[in-house]
């Protein structure tokens, strides 16, 4: 009866392919749990990253992230990197870290963890990271954002512009720029109340248009006009 598509890049591809259903195909982008305003982060802290997603490198490309790290300890940026996930990159990626000489207190590899675990972890972040080439809606960083994160992100076609407001809401880098990115991170280690504004604004985006409450009246409208 109608087509949804997760991003507007999705959504117009689909119009493109059967332009004559272009009346009955919609934009339903995933949602996201929003928590309580997020808490600023602290100048004398080390800025708190997270990555969270599959750990694979084809799509996710998770190798950058030992990349990115090396980038931040040549500007010396202090920060820790949390990584939530499991995927078959999680060996060679620990191995990449343990070969430079990152200690297990500075990137932490947490696995799968459980869902009632995922908004405490999230709140203790300051940044939610994103090194993909390639995805549908990038839920990870819309999960970050619903809990107050800035995102700090590689350009994609697909779904991210569709959340985050460049220098708004977060900081979208071009494609394989790594160093772009540890630069990114360095000037909002620099400038944190640069980054709490993010953080803020981040969270209102979320809470204003991708709560779950939101995404289900969508459907059901959707549901109505068919």
């Amino acid at each position: 009866s109608f087509f949804a598509g997760i991003s507007t890049y999705c959504r117009d591809r689909l119009k493109d392919y059967i332009p004559h259903r272009s009346r009955q195909i919609s934009w339903l982008p995933p949602a996201a749990k929003t928590s309580d305003l997020p808490s600023p982060s602290k100048d004398s802290k080390p800025l708190r990253l997270l990555y969270l997603g599959r750990l694979v490198r084809q799509h996710k490309c998770v190798h950058r992230l030992h990349g990115l790290a090396i980038e931040l300890e040549k500007l010396k940026t202090p920060f820790t990197l949390t990584i939530i996930g499991e995927g078959p990159e999680r060996e060679s990626l620990e191995s990449d870290f343990q070969s430079s000489n990152f200690s297990k207190k500075k990137i932490k590899f947490l696995g799968k963890i459980s869902n009632d675990l995922l908004p405490g972890l999230l709140n203790a972040q300051d940044i939610i990271l994103s090194v993909s080439n390639t995805e549908g809606s990038p839920n990870s960083i819309l999960e970050g954002m619903g809990a107050g994160l800035c995102p700090v992100a590689m350009d994609i076609d697909s779904g991210l512009r569709d959340f985050i407001v460049h220098n708004h809401n977060g900081i979208i880098v071009e494609q394989e720029n790594t160093q772009g990115m540890a630069n990114a991170i360095k000037e909002l280690d620099q400038n944190r109340s640069r980054l709490n504004s993010f953080k803020i604004m981040a969270h209102k985006s979320i809470a204003s248009e991708f709560t779950v409450t939101s995404q289900i009246s969508k459907l059901h409208s959707l549901i109505l006009k068919s």
